[in-house]
């Protein structure tokens, strides 16, 4: 009798599953209820749970229970991930006996998700430093030129390089093609969100090989397979074609390329850089910023605000630019509702994306809800200074969800708007809760920070000042700058000093940058978005 080895090798696996699942079966750090909620379409039953879990769930990053942080335990002990062992598998067979932690100490203390405390890595000691009077070249390579995650990790890095003196410039993916000498000319080649194809994947190796650094960039999860592409974490894939779909998939796969293939990387948040981690390559954090013209933008509408709300007269309000939160913003629609009910005076703004349809609870208040269209990132000032109060509700047991950056606060309270916003771990970091806004981890906490603002009409405009200087003081251009130099010195590459009069000197920097190369500036200079 011939037996299929293929076959033979799958039968092995599955036992070696079964058996996993009889060992782990007692383990107090997996919780079905906790992993169901992360992974909805998840059997309920403990075993039926645990067997997805170790089929599934650990490949997408899923946590087995609040007290284990799944993506931390790897970033924290890379023998693990290098040997592509299941982390909860790991610490109850070995890694409690050796005295790892189901939290490591060092995920506690990662770096702060205030742009302004985020640390990029030394500088090797390896690193080659000469003297050169050459500003270092830095391209940027991204499919969302225009668009918000665009504007946020590419224009604002772009303005702030320039700013440090360095040649900075950005392209569209789809140009790299005829601008392969502008790349092989480049220091630091960023690529942001952009998959690895053959094609491309050729033309940035020949950048690497003429002594360029390939750096990967995202402030979203958009490299996990079963998880970027999974429609039970990211909601937005329901309204995709099947054609779109696919293409999501693939896109998937070939960011995940990228992100491997690139000699470093760089994260919005801890958690994407924790992450980035986990599919192995380790990663710094540079946390979001806004521009100078957003914030002039600001400043112009925050001086015709209208007055504080009467009693039981706030005006609520909701932002989307994608289909992507429709059952973010469901999370919250019953303490809505019941707001609506008990406060007359209470109205609902919504603007952008958000299909209200889906909610037939609110209907009966439709008299009280304004949908606004979606409006281009320099008008959005004026739309959320409409608000008294921001709402930024996330699903918080979401992966995808728990990547997110603060940019919904960092935006209101720039217009002195003050937010509730869903706890995770970017929000918890950056709201001062009831100093600068609200963190709500479920419908109780959002009802009562709800109720505080109608108790007291004039907290939400408090708080809203307080969010105004936070936010000036620590997610402001000077705080990026501050994050470029830092990373590029990591890398060997240090931004031109200046002297007493602003001008330029000769800057210490890393390889590279004083050879002779082709130069390839960009006409004139950018404005600063």
């Amino acid at each position: 009798m011939v037996h299929c080895p293929t076959r033979l090798v799958r039968l092995a696996r599955e036992v070696r599953l079964l058996l996993l699942v009889f060992r782990l079966r007692r383990c107090r750090l997996f919780d079905p209820a906790h992993y169901c909620r992360q992974v909805p379409g998840a059997p309920r039953g403990r075993l039926p749970a645990l067997l997805h879990y170790l089929r599934h769930g650990a490949a997408a990053g899923a946590d087995p229970h609040p007290e284990f942080d799944a993506a931390g335990y790897l970033a924290a002990n890379a023998d693990v991930a290098a040997a592509g062992v299941d982390p909860l598998v790991h610490y109850t067979l070995h890694g409690a006996a050796e005295g790892r932690l189901p939290r490591p100490a060092a995920r506690a203390k990662e770096p702060d998700t205030k742009a302004g405390r985020s640390c990029a890595a030394p500088a090797s000691p390896g690193v080659a430093v000469k003297t050169s009077d050459k500003a270092p070249r830095i391209v940027f390579v991204t499919p969302l030129r225009g668009a918000p995650s665009g504007l946020y990790r590419v224009d604002h890095a772009v303005c702030a390089l320039e700013e440090l003196g360095c040649d900075a410039r950005a392209m569209d993916v789809a140009d790299i093609f005829g601008q392969a000498a502008a790349l092989a000319a480049a220091d630091v080649v960023v690529l942001h969100r952009v998959g690895w194809t053959e094609a491309a994947g050729a033309v940035f190796e020949a950048a690497r090989r003429a002594g360029a650094r390939l750096v990967f960039d995202s402030d979203d999860d958009v490299f996990s397979p079963g998880l970027s592409d999974n429609a039970g974490l990211v909601d937005g894939i329901r309204f995709l074609a099947p054609a779109q779909a696919a293409a999501l998939r693939a896109g998937t796969l070939a960011c995940r390329r990228a992100l491997l293939a690139c000699d470093a990387a760089l994260a919005a948040t801890p958690h994407l850089a924790a992450r980035m981690a986990a599919a192995g390559k380790p990663a710094t954090v540079l946390g979001n910023t806004y521009g100078r013209a957003f914030a002039e933008r600001c400043r112009q509408v925050r001086n015709f605000r209208a007055g504080p709300p009467g009693p039981d007269g706030l005006r609520l309000g909701y932002a989307s630019g994608t289909t992507t939160h429709q059952r973010d913003f469901a999370a919250i629609v019953p303490v809505l509702a019941h707001i609506l009910a008990g406060h007359p005076g209470v109205s609902l703004t919504v603007v952008g994306c958000l299909k209200l349809a889906e909610y037939p609870v609110l209907a009966r208040f439709a008299g009280r809800i304004e949908a606004r269209p979606l409006v281009p990132h320099g008008e959005l000032p004026a739309e959320l200074a409409r608000f008294d109060l921001n709402l930024a509700p996330l699903e918080v047991d979401n992966l995808f969800c728990r990547s997110k950056s603060a940019v919904k606060y960092i935006e209101a309270g720039l217009v002195e708007v003050a937010t509730v916003a869903s706890a995770i771990p970017a929000f918890a970091a950056a709201v001062r809760h009831g100093e600068t806004g609200f963190v709500a981890g479920d419908a109780g906490q959002w009802e009562a920070a709800l109720a505080a603002c109608l108790c007291d009409p004039a907290l939400a405009r408090r708080l809203g000042r307080a969010a105004r200087e936070q936010v000036e003081r620590e997610y402001g251009p000077a705080v990026c700058r501050r994050q470029w130099q830092a990373f590029l010195a990591g890398l060997g590459v240090a931004c031109p000093e200046r002297d007493q009069g602003g001008r330029i000197v000769p800057a210490r920097t890393g390889r590279g940058i004083g050879e002779d190369r082709a130069a390839c500036h960009e006409d004139g200079r950018r404005r600063c978005p």
